[in-house]
């Protein structure tokens, strides 16, 4: 409770000029996208990333998205970037993009933040969760049989993975299509997020 208060209050303020669509999607590129890419890539990659690391680089990641959407939601002027205007075109509007660009920036500062406060800290131990994880790592790029598999080998592990990727894809488009006012942005969003744990529940109980 005391973590999700932050993220209530949050929503309601940004629902009171932008809609409790927008703020939803607003909510789930800024906070979901990080616990994403720090749980995928460093909880799965990574030997040397810690809980210190993970919570460091999601308030990093949660910090500059929020920081970015407000920026962009203003609808700054920026026609002295030339480079911007090349790209984007001079007549963009850039509180358009301002979900889009926070997600962005949240999943960046994130995937950055995350290995730079986990080096001021000691490295987790070696727990047999993990060493059982890296251990599939390292079978499959051998190309020989293990306790586990990191790719499914049965027809439910399989569904599971492709339900997972399904899912991501589905909530990423979600996110996106939201800053072009798409009307089933929302559904796409949260549909996608069901998805994608229904995806991995099956495949934590399948080889």
């Amino acid at each position: 409770m005391v973590t999700l208060s932050p993220f209530c209050v949050w929503t309601v303020v940004v629902s009171r000029f932008g809609g409790v669509v927008e703020a939803n999607l607003t909510m789930v590129g800024i906070v979901d996208m990080p616990v994403f890419v720090i749980t995928i890539v460093y909880g799965l990659f990574s030997r040397r990333a810690n809980w210190q690391g993970a919570v460091g680089g999601y308030v990093l990641g949660a910090a500059a998205g929020v920081a970015c959407f407000l920026y962009f939601r203003g609808n700054p002027d920026l026609s002295d970037h030339r480079w911007l205007n090349a790209v984007f075109g001079e007549d963009i509007r850039w509180s358009k993009w301002a979900k889009s660009l926070a997600t962005l920036a949240s999943t960046s500062a994130a995937l950055i933040g995350t290995p730079l406060v986990s080096a001021f800290f000691p490295p987790p131990p070696e727990s047999e969760g993990r060493r059982r994880i890296f251990v599939a790592f390292q079978v499959a790029a051998a190309g020989a049989g293990g306790e586990i598999h990191l790719w499914a080998t049965t027809v439910r592990g399989k569904l599971g993975q492709a339900l997972m990727a399904a899912g991501f894809a589905t909530l990423l488009a979600g996110v996106l299509s939201g800053s072009v006012r798409f009307a089933q942005a929302d559904v796409l969003a949260i549909g996608g997020m069901l998805v994608f744990f229904a995806g991995g529940l099956l495949r934590a109980y399948s080889d």
